[in-house]
């Protein structure tokens, strides 16, 4: 290969894999984004906005400690129950895809069984944030649910340097010069 060749492909090869050293962008401390948690983001974030007592911190803590060892059991079991629902699914999808007609009746089953399942979870989801939100005070308990209301207007307080403008964004990123 003579020298212009070689300067063509490192002339290609240069950007490709510039572009991946630069996506993962100046790490400088701030890339634990996605392990922090919102302040208002999540219910713990809510509940680190209320004045709790300790006795409350406590409950919280136990609750949540007990939640989470129940996850981890359930955790395997529901891998193999996905691994196995999702190849199901996928042999479904095909049969409707390739089928010479389409049948509305088995994408209308399919979509229910998705939809089931996602209620299935949503309702697991409240029934352990209830759980959470029973050792709040009736003061707690509406300021809890205003901090949420909150959140999902895009009024976050502004604990940890989040805020309307930062949503969605990864720290250190600024917002475009309009």
């Amino acid at each position: 290969m003579n020298l212009s060749k070689k300067l063509i492909v490192a002339a290609i090869a240069l950007p490709l894999f510039a572009g991946s050293a630069f996506a993962d962008g100046d790490r400088s401390g701030k890339g634990r984004h996605h392990q922090e948690r919102h302040t208002c983001a999540s219910e713990a974030g809510a509940f680190q906005q209320l004045s709790l007592s300790e006795a409350q911190q406590a409950e919280l803590k136990k609750l949540r400690k007990s939640h989470r060892e129940q996850m981890m059991q359930q955790r395997e079991q529901h891998k193999e129950r996905m691994s196995a629902h999702q190849a199901e699914k996928n042999e479904r999808v095909k049969k409707i895809l390739l089928a010479p007609t389409f049948d509305s009746n088995a994408a209308q089953q399919l979509a229910d069984d998705a939809a089931a399942m996602l209620a299935s979870m949503t309702v697991k989801k409240l029934a352990f944030e209830h759980e959470l939100v029973s050792v709040l005070t009736a003061e707690q308990k509406q300021q809890y649910i205003s901090l949420k209301q909150d959140h999902k207007k895009g009024r976050c307080d502004s604990k940890r340097g989040h805020d309307k403008r930062m949503h969605g964004k990864h720290h250190g990123e600024s917002e475009p010069n309009a």
